[in-house]
């Protein structure tokens, strides 16, 4: 059995070399495990990287923060709305908390 160096942890691959070989595999049909190896980086990335260029594009890689997923369109949508019933749903607790305090005001009178 041949002796096989473990892959380095955490280690930071450049954008540009995330799309080199996400464009091996894609065009030229190099398996994710060779390119694995090649980079020194998990076979589970590359694949990952492959779907998320599928997703995403090329520019997805080319943003400052790799790391933070981008937000589609439909997620923007449903933040927005969420933070309108968030504020809607302050706005009537002050109102709930006025009216306590006018019912208790009339129960003292």
């Amino acid at each position: 059995m041949a002796y096989r160096p473990r892959r380095k942890r955490n280690t930071y691959t450049s954008p540009e070399n995330k799309i080199k070989a996400i464009e091996r595999v894609l065009t030229e049909q190099i398996p994710t495990k060779q390119v694995a190896e090649e980079m020194n980086v998990s076979q589970t990335s590359i694949q990952q990287w492959v779907k998320q260029y599928k997703d995403f594009g090329p520019t997805y890689f080319r943003t400052k923060d790799t790391q933070k997923n981008p937000m589609t369109m439909v997620d923007t949508e449903e933040l927005a709305r969420l933070k309108a019933i968030e504020v809607a749903y302050n706005e009537q607790q002050i109102q709930v908390e006025i009216l306590k305090k006018f019912q208790t005001f009339l129960k003292q009178k």
